[in-house]
């Protein structure tokens, strides 16, 4: 038996997940939403800046809201 298996309250199936990249997750996000903008201007047209103003910055707290609750500790 390991170490971990032998310690009381070892949880095995803590350790058998995986860690979460936090940083691949909102690289990726952020490249989805740049990916969603080229998309909507090759098949709908120009993007509203209004719209864009208001939008990137609100989508970008919702991605670090969602990084910092991925890095907490359970």
């Amino acid at each position: 038996m390991s170490e971990l298996s032998r310690r009381p309250g070892a949880d095995p199936q803590r350790r058998l997940r995986h860690p979460r990249d936090v940083v691949a997750l909102v690289v990726g996000l952020v490249l989805t939403a740049v990916a969603g903008g080229a998309l909507w201007r090759a098949l709908v047209g120009p993007l509203d800046w209004s719209v864009l103003a208001t939008a990137a910055p609100l989508s970008l707290v919702v991605i670090g809201v969602v990084g910092l609750l991925l890095t907490r500790r359970s």
